[in-house]
């Protein structure tokens, strides 16, 4: 929700404003209650997200310096200062998403699966590890809502932002290591990620190099896709792929055109990806 902050008598008074498309409603709680709240707009049937991670410490103290600890101070002197490290994700287990997973640290990423939250990452290095959802609101609004020229980047992100994505989180995340550069977090089925490279290996198999991406789509590994930011020829690595011919489309944002067919053998395929073009690749035996 968004939340406006009000002193009465000495106690700090959350306003929370929940939309839908036939209704505003406006909640008021003190500090502290969110979880509260949540459960009750849950019980009347209404699923819940959020613009970033609800996670702040009773009188902002995880943030000596928001502009609302002037107002808080009016009631509280000295204010308490903390860390927001330290503060509960409040909405854990009650909201399943937000546009943008704020305020996440490398520990919470690893303790708690996207089956539980998901979201964006704001954190650079985080991002480049667990990867996320793609905002195509700013892709729009960056480049217009042509398709010539907005197609192009939503292709980009999808394939080398939300599909890596999709992928990681059918793994447990298990532990991580951490260098000047970036985390390198491993995954169960034998799954490593590395940000500062941004790649992905599955048992010392190359599947993502920076923007070269060939990835399953679905579960059960009859869909991938094959993305290519500068363009590659040659051997792809395909190792979750249990078939051994595809059918082949070209995306594009008119739908998915087809292109031919590919043989797979020994886990490696043979495909000519242009730069910045992605092709779908479908079980055919």
């Amino acid at each position: 929700g968004e939340s406006g902050y009000f002193i009465n008598h000495a106690d700090v008074i959350d306003m929370y404003a929940y939309y839908s498309d036939d209704m505003v409603m406006l909640v008021y709680t003190r500090t502290g209650d969110v979880s509260m709240v949540e459960d009750y707009i849950q019980s009347l049937g209404i699923d819940v997200t959020t613009e970033y991670t609800y996670r702040e410490l009773e009188w902002r103290a995880d943030s000596p310096t928001h502009p609302i600890r002037k107002l808080y101070a009016t009631a509280v002197n000295p204010l308490p200062e903390g860390r927001f490290e330290d503060a509960p994700i409040h909405t854990l287990g009650r909201i399943p998403s937000s546009w943008w997973t704020s305020g996440m640290t490398i520990d919470d990423c690893m303790k708690i699966p996207a089956s539980i939250y998901s979201g964006h990452l704001t954190d650079k290095k985080l991002l480049d590890t667990f990867y996320g959802i793609v905002h195509g609101e700013d892709i729009w609004r960056k480049y217009g809502n042509n398709p010539d020229d907005w197609s192009g980047e939503f292709i980009k992100q999808f394939c080398t932002l939300q599909l890596p994505y999709f992928y990681l989180n059918h793994s447990d995340r298990l532990n991580y290591t951490e260098d000047d550069e970036g985390y390198t977090v491993y995954f169960s089925d034998g799954i490593v990620s590395t940000g500062k490279s941004c790649r992905i290996e599955k048992n010392g198999i190359v599947i993502k190099d920076g923007n070269d991406v060939l990835l399953p789509l679905d579960y059960e590994r009859k869909i991938f896709i094959a993305y290519s930011e500068n363009g590659r020829t040659g051997e792809w690595n395909i190792p979750d792929a249990d078939f051994s011919k595809a059918d082949v489309y070209k995306v594009t944002w008119e739908g998915n055109k087809p292109y031919g067919t590919a043989v797979i053998i020994d886990g490696k395929i043979k495909l000519d990806v242009p730069p910045g073009n992605a092709f779908v690749l479908i079980k055919a035996d």
